[in-house]
């Protein structure tokens, strides 16, 4: 390395003394005042030195320059490319989080007077503004999927048996590993499904079995047609007006997801590890895409993709024309929960305790939340995500990122704190607070409706309703049967729609939680209800479709 010239020395004037510039380090003569090399000091409060003194203090100062000049340069040498690595890191991370807007395409965002999805929208709002009649809780139809379906009874040595194309079994005392009832009663168990435990059935002690597959698919309504899917392993379409069915499309598994239609197309997926796309007016199959495992997922269309989680822990985005898989993310559990999508992000939870912000386009991570192990589903409002955990209502701000490395580091971080051998961690990026509504802890399948300033969401048997910004409660509904709500409640007109374990759909005031109406449905009711054109769609463990007027 070339050695850094020194400054050139100024000559030293026969003066007998001097006034060294604090400045610049430069000699003047005695009396001169200021500097005349840099002119940015007063000499007078100098004191002089003279040549000899002088001579010593050029020298220090001729040291101290070079071993200046000797940090600067391996200062630079070690820096830059450190500095030069972080912008490059930075630039990358920035640029990772710009999002563009997308050009118009398929999307599941419905048109005024449709729910084209699970929570009606994207952002999973769960309401409808609409100048229609209000629901007053009568019945205009009801539709059984199954309207014949009897299982052969046998009888021998006290044990009445009934076996169904379902993997269901019942019989009448205990036998091997089956549920079993006394003969002379009447019996009115719960479906037994030996893989599963899932659905619904009844019978009498005369030997009839009526086999009603219940149903957990919440119904989508678009172009005057209902969708839904059930537990018998179909996939419905029936007319929104007069209940009558217009076609159905069976697969080999129980269908819990509920559909999302976006032009023409039924997205859903099924149990049986496939998830399918079909023609809305006819139910002929266009595509199929196989998961690993069962999806109860729902799905969501945006920007001709269509999102939805698996059982096997992954999130897709799949071409929504062709069912090409464009991106995959695996979390760390079961993904039951449903996507909502907001400004070009997505959120899903996973039962692995996060939720999970993902970009859209790309699959690319930007935010994991510790929020606990849930089923429900998000939703957007303004940016901010809410969400229902073990009996704790959520609020992330959903545009926030994790800094690289965070659940690695924050852990050690804690415990050295814990130490005081470091500073309190920074809070959770994108944690902005949480509520508990009640002390008694339990999950919740039901996802929150954000509207004029409130927020309505169910845990345990209570509805309550939650100021967004004091976060002070403003009523609360408690449900006698049950106890837990598993319904999301659906608004319209200042109108709550929410289903109950004690199989009643209720209409609730939102503005002070008054009870205005109940209908009674023969199995618990744990869908979302659909409002559209003034009728409210919903389905029950009790194997209906009901539509209420």
């Amino acid at each position: 390395m070339d050695s850094i010239p020194d400054k050139p020395e100024p000559e030293i004037e026969e003066v007998e003394q001097w006034s060294v510039c604090p400045i610049c380090k430069q000699p003047n003569p005695v009396g001169t005042p200021h500097c005349r090399h840099c002119w940015g000091a007063s000499l007078h409060a100098v004191k002089p030195v003279t040549t000899e003194e002088l001579e010593i203090i050029m020298e220090r100062e001729r040291v101290s320059s070079r071993r200046r000049n000797l940090i600067k340069i391996v200062s630079v040498s070690i820096l830059a490319p450190l500095l030069l690595s972080i912008a490059v890191f930075l630039s990358i991370y920035s640029f990772t989080d710009l999002i563009l807007a997308p050009p118009p395409t398929l999307n599941s965002n419905p048109l005024p007077g449709e729910w084209t999805m699970f929570r009606r929208d994207l952002s999973h709002s769960g309401s409808i503004d609409s100048s229609d009649t209000q629901p007053q809780g009568n019945l205009k139809w009801s539709f059984i999927p199954l309207e014949e379906e009897l299982a052969t009874v046998q009888t021998a040595m006290d044990t009445m048996m009934a076996e169904k194309d379902l993997d269901a079994v019942l019989a009448t005392s205990k036998t091997s590993n089956m549920l079993s009832f006394p003969a002379r009663e009447p019996l009115f168990p719960d479906y037994l499904d030996v893989s599963t435990t899932r659905g619904l059935y009844s019978c009498d002690s005369e030997g009839s079995v009526r086999l009603e597959s219940g149903i957990h698919s919440s119904p989508v309504v678009v172009d005057g047609i209902v969708y839904f899917g059930s537990q018998d392993r179909y996939l419905y379409a029936v007319d929104a007006d007069t209940g009558t069915k217009l076609w159905d499309f069976p697969t080999n598994g129980f269908v819990e997801s509920s559909p999302a239609v976006v032009d023409g197309v039924v997205y859903f997926g099924s149990n049986d590890s496939n998830f399918y796309a079909l023609d809305a007016k006819t139910g002929d199959l266009l595509w199929t895409f196989s998961a690993e495992r069962s999806n109860q997922s729902s799905p969501a269309v945006a920007d001709s993709m269509v999102f939805f989680g698996s059982d096997d822990s992954s999130i897709y985005a799949l071409d929504a024309k062709t069912g090409e898989k464009l991106w995959e993310y695996k979390t760390g559990a079961q993904v039951m929960s449903s996507p909502a999508i907001a400004n070009g992000i997505l959120y899903i939870c996973s039962l692995d305790n996060f939720l999970y912000a993902i970009q859209a386009d790309n699959g690319r991570f930007r935010l994991q939340v510790l929020v606990n192990a849930t089923t429900s589903s998000p939703a957007v409002e303004d940016g901010i995500v809410y969400l229902n955990s073990s009996g704790n209502l959520f609020a992330i701000d959903g545009k926030a990122r994790n800094w690289p490395g965070e659940y690695d580091i924050r852990p050690w971080w804690i415990q050295l704190y814990a130490w005081r051998l470091a500073p309190a961690p920074p809070p959770t990026s994108g944690y902005l607070w949480n509520i508990t509504p009640r002390l008694r802890l339990r999950n919740s399948s039901s996802s929150p409706v954000i509207s004029n300033n409130t927020i309505y969401t169910a845990f345990d048997k209570y509805l309550y309703a939650i100021d967004i910004e004091t976060h002070e409660k403003l009523w609360e509904l408690p449900f006698i049967a049950g106890d837990n709500l598993r319904s999301s409640p659906a608004l319209g007109n200042d109108v709550l729609y929410i289903g109950s374990e004690d199989g009643c759909l209720y209409a609730v005031d939102a503005t002070n939680g008054q009870e205005l109406w109940h209908l009674a449905t023969g199995g618990a009711i744990d869908s979302s209800p659909a409002l559209v054109d003034g009728i409210i769609y919903v389905t029950s463990h009790d194997g209906k479709l009901y539509a209420i007027e």
